[in-house]
């Protein structure tokens, strides 16, 4: 019985100390942090828009997709949401060059976005320990050049 009882306390700190560690990994102990905000292009939502966070100087990107009312959520990887805290070169592009032998097919769809805020972004985000929203009002007077299928540019 003794054995019993000193196996299981030992068994419930260890769980326990194992559970503080995750929980204090969800609060951005590991250089993870939250991010959400709204993109606006020209002062209205922008939907369906790619958003990227690519960490400066190396680091692993985040992206998220804007919803109808231009929203996002960062997801750094499929099961944790966020960004690495610190500087992040920012990207958003509507461009999609479809997929016409998917099932059902896809239809390209271009691009709104000009590319001082995609291609040749000079957007940037610090994102900091704790909740980040940050909000991009995007100006498209400049014009918005149509990248060819296939290519990076």
């Amino acid at each position: 019985m003794r054995w019993w009882k000193s196996t299981a306390q030992w068994l419930g700190t260890g769980i326990l100390g194992f559970a503080g560690l995750l929980l204090a990994g969800c609060e951005g102990a590991d250089g993870i942090a939250p991010v959400s905000g709204v993109v606006t292009l020209n002062g209205a939502p922008l939907p369906d828009a790619l958003v990227r966070f690519q960490p400066q100087p190396t680091g692993s990107p985040s992206s998220a997709i804007t919803d109808s009312s231009g929203r996002f959520t960062l997801k750094y990887t499929r099961d944790a949401n966020g960004a690495q805290v610190g500087e992040h070169l920012v990207a958003i592009s509507t461009y999609s060059p479809g997929d016409p032998d998917a099932e059902p097919p896809r239809p390209p769809v271009p691009e709104k976005v000009p590319p001082q805020y995609n291609r040749q972004s000079t957007l940037t985000a610090t994102v900091k320990s704790g909740a980040n929203q940050l909000d991009f009002k995007l100006d498209a007077t400049s014009p918005v050049a149509q990248p060819k299928p296939g290519s990076d540019d």
